[in-house]
């Protein structure tokens, strides 16, 4: 008896073998098509300097930044609480801001952005305001919401005409102000209320519209008009600042968990990433803010690093 089982085990079991073969190669198959894309090094962009901080004020734990009409570069000097303003080859200009409580200083300064008159406007999540200055760092005047919304300022762009647009995670949408505060408008997407944080957005002023990563999705978004298309991509993990290229019609994504620089299309194509863990020449640790200059050259807030990396083509 015992011998006829061992015969039929063997036979059945030779029988399913074959049998399964053939689902295993599909379940094979299916699995290669949906790999993630090929990463791509992305060859089109070089290291060209480094800005470390004025001597003896070295830069702390740097997240944003933008650049100024003459080419200087603001710096969100988190650390600091401050914003530390640098000529391109490094040499230091002047700080303003501040750690208290004063109506010019700062607690969480987390974006900035510079109007086409030179003025400089700071979003701070602590103070829950966004704080405006004179291009001397001389304090103007300050946005603070509607009154009683729970005004909560995560990111702050301008556009060609000095208008500020400002998501503000209290009411899940950008307000608009103009250049001398007031809040003239909404830029309503009905899915920015799927979004709780925008942590950094650009603005295409040609095609008008806003691309933004938020911290719920590992992709970008582009708000145009009344709607937002997502744009989800397997190689980003924690997308923490953005740009875009008006020139080239790129964008550029910083990811803080891959350390690295990614650049897309505006549909969202991937084009290639550079980048990569350490403190070389070309490495990143915790990248977070980026810029553009008129010029073309790429500023990264290197946060962990404590400097800002600047690229050219």
């Amino acid at each position: 008896m015992l011998l006829k089982m061992k015969k039929w085990f063997r036979k059945y079991c030779l029988w399913l073998a074959l049998l399964g073969l053939p689902a295993l190669v599909g379940i094979g198959f299916l699995l290669n098509s949906v790999e993630e894309p090929e990463l791509i090094k992305y060859t089109q962009i070089k290291p060209y300097n480094v800005i470390t901080g004025p001597p003896g004020q070295r830069l702390k734990r740097p997240t944003a930044l933008a650049v100024g009409l003459r080419g200087e570069v603001y710096i969100v000097d988190s650390g600091n609480h401050r914003i530390t303003v640098i000529e391109e080859d490094g040499r230091y200009t002047l700080n303003f801001g501040g750690p208290g409580s004063g109506i010019a200083e700062l607690r969480e300064p987390v974006s900035i952005d510079i109007a086409p008159n030179g003025n400089v406007y700071v979003a701070d999540r602590s103070r829950k305001e966004v704080i405006v200055y004179n291009s001397g760092g001389g304090y103007l005047f300050t946005i603070s919401g509607d009154e009683g919304n729970g005004f909560l300022p995560l990111s702050v762009n301008i556009d060609s005409k000095s208008n500020a647009y400002v998501f503000d995670a209290g009411s899940r949408k950008f307000e608009i102000y103009n250049s001398g505060g007031k809040k003239t408008g909404d830029y309503t997407a009905k899915q920015l209320k799927s979004f709780a944080g925008i942590s950094a957005a650009d603005i295409d002023f040609e095609n008008k519209s806003i691309y933004g990563v938020a911290s719920e999705i590992p992709g970008f978004l582009r708000f145009s008009g009344n709607s937002a298309k997502t744009l989800r991509h397997g190689v980003l993990v924690n997308p923490r600042g953005i740009a875009y290229n008006r020139s080239r019609k790129i964008v550029y994504i910083s990811d803080s968990s891959n350390d690295r620089l990614y650049s897309f299309t505006g549909n969202g194509d991937y084009l290639g990433e550079f980048g990569g863990s350490g403190d070389g020449f070309g490495e990143f640790s915790y990248p977070a803010g980026l810029a553009y200059d008129e010029r073309g050259k790429l500023y990264v807030a290197d946060r962990d690093n404590n400097r800002v990396v600047i690229y050219s083509y």
